[in-house]
């Protein structure tokens, strides 16, 4: 039952004991005490009521606001009455409301701002809900762990980047460097944060790879300047001195030939020193790439054929995958047939003999894939692979890969060199 019904229940009951009072005791009276009686009743009847609607409005007012307060509709004020009670509760419940919306449009701004940063950040942000399930992700992790934005409500953890089973493992608050491919590195953190109003597990991921291939080019490059210079202006006077004595200083019979013969052999050790001295030089004097349409299949017929030849004597077999159509790509056709011959070059030192090499076109993705069925890459190697000067071959100069590295990033693509668990092949990727 209503408080209105139980209200006027009561008022009902009271006027009607009051009217039959009123008879009984009037009734031996004039007529006209009982008719001004029934007066003063419709009189306490009509107070009754106006009391009723000024006690019951202020509980009106609350249903209303509270129903304005559920809904979140921060819009709907109220007129003072000029009741002093009535007043007061509506100028409380006004200056409520206006704090509220204030607030509101506060907080929505802040939370507009924050998400349109998310999602211009050059920072990988990722935000998890309880479940490990994707709640946010901005465009730039996305790009480097390779997940569809639309993968949100997804589990993070079923994505099948590699990088991704190592965020997993990191401890809130912890922050860790982490590789990929050998040379990309990512500073990755992992905090907990309030999102939307609840805690979320708030995953960052910087990636340092330009910076870090920067710093090492430039600490590299001036080693590399200084060792060409000792050398070359060394090599120089040396050579000049072996000649100049190897032809004038054995003019007599009883000149020793043995001797001779040594000297015209530092000489040449000396040419081949200088000549290593230029292969580093050439990583730090590569010039930008001149680009222009190539097709890419022919490129790779054109830089194989020699190599083709020389690996049939170590029973390597050459097959090729090429796309049906043509792929045809804005490059620098001499960069990436060095970088083809020296992949070739690797596989083939790699197998040593009896083996296969593939080499495979593809356009999606866009670039071509050198595999070979050697003995693959450890652990240690790959994480190493793409460091300055590391070589795992006894007489390798560790610059063959690092030259093919800053190829690629200068064609604004990407190189991934790994060997597969499955089927034990060393995939050379190169995608444009």
């Amino acid at each position: 039952m209503s408080l209105r019904v139980r209200y006027f229940l009561l008022i009902g009951i009271l006027h009607m004991l009051l009217a039959v009072a009123f008879y009984w005791i009037l009734s031996d009276y004039s007529k006209w005490y009982f008719i001004g009686s029934e007066f003063v009743l419709l009189i306490t009847l009509a107070l009754s009521v106006s009391l009723f609607r000024n006690l019951i409005r202020p509980i009106e007012l609350m249903k209303t606001g509270t129903n304005a307060l559920v809904n979140k509709d921060f819009t709907v004020k109220y007129v003072e009455t000029g009741a002093t009670e009535m007043d007061q509760l509506i100028g409380v419940y006004n200056q409520m409301i206006d704090t509220l919306r204030v607030e509101q449009t506060k907080t929505v701004e802040q939370s507009y701002f924050l998400e349109k940063l998310i999602q211009a950040s050059p920072i990988g942000i990722i935000i998890l809900d309880f479940d490990g399930k994707i709640s946010d992700i901005n465009p730039t992790a996305a790009k480097v762990l390779e997940i569809e934005l639309k993968a949100k409500g997804t589990m993070l953890a079923k994505q099948a980047h590699p990088l991704i089973s190592q965020i997993i493992d990191l401890e809130y608050g912890q922050s860790k460097l982490l590789t990929q491919n050998g040379y990309e590195k990512y500073r990755c953190q992992v905090d907990r944060v309030i999102h939307k109003g609840f805690p979320r597990k708030f995953i960052i991921i910087a990636d340092l790879t330009t910076e870090i291939l920067e710093s090492e080019k430039e600490a590299y490059g001036r080693v590399i300047r200084m060792m060409a210079h000792e050398v070359n202006n060394s090599m120089g006077a040396i050579n000049s001195i072996l000649h100049t004595v190897a032809e004038y200083g054995f003019e007599h019979d009883e000149a020793d030939p043995e001797l001779k013969d040594s000297l015209l052999l530092a000489a040449d050790r000396n040419k081949s020193l200088a000549k290593f001295i230029d292969n580093f030089a050439d990583i730090i004097r590569l010039p930008q790439p001149r680009k222009s349409n190539h097709e890419l299949n022919m490129l790779i017929l054109n830089a194989s054929k020699p190599w083709e030849a020389s690996a049939k004597h170590q029973n390597i077999n050459f097959e090729y995958q090429l796309h049906v159509s043509d792929i045809v790509i804005e490059m620098d056709a001499a960069q990436i047939e060095r970088v083809l011959s020296n992949a070739l070059k690797n596989s083939i030192e790699s197998i040593g003999k009896d083996g296969v090499v593939i080499i495979k076109s593809h356009t999606k993705p866009l670039g071509f894939t050198i595999m070979d069925n050697g003995p693959g890459l450890t652990k240690s190697a790959k994480d190493k692979m793409f460091t300055p000067f590391y070589s795992t071959k006894t007489s390798g100069q560790g610059i063959g890969l690092m030259l093919c590295r800053e190829i690629i990033d200068n064609h604004g693509g990407r190189l991934e060199l790994s060997t597969n668990k499955d089927d034990g092949l060393t995939r050379f990727v190169v995608l444009f």
